[in-house]
């Protein structure tokens, strides 16, 4: 499983040192902040058996940000199965998981799948 070891100190990330992924997959903003990032040998592309090509620019790229949108604030996280029963349990899942419940300032946390099959 990909592992997400880069961790910004915020209060997002309490006690947070890595995400661990189901599946690799990054968060593309120009404005937001960077909670968690992969390290910095992570490349974008490709699939999960292939090895970097030519082309392939290996660096750090985000997994979780946050950005103020309006007066709320939008959490993205490339790999919504962190949630999944088979991955909450995974190193720092969990806690990552309850800072977004437990740091916000809102009584509301949506969920978008709308995405999803």
């Amino acid at each position: 499983m990909p592992i997400a070891p880069n961790v910004t100190s915020h209060p997002l990330t309490t006690e947070t040192e890595q995400l661990t992924l189901n599946y690799a997959t990054t968060v593309t903003s120009d404005n937001a902040t960077v909670l968690i990032s992969t390290s910095e040998y992570s490349y974008q592309g490709g699939n999960a058996t292939a090895t970097p090509g030519p082309e392939d620019e290996l660096d750090s790229y985000p997994v979780a940000t946050t950005e103020s949108i309006g007066e709320g604030e939008v959490i993205a996280v490339g790999d919504p199965s962190i949630t999944i029963n088979t991955m909450y349990d995974e190193p720092d899942n969990t806690q990552f998981i309850s800072n977004l419940y437990t740091e916000t300032d809102s009584d509301t946390v949506l969920m978008d799948v709308s995405h999803s099959d």
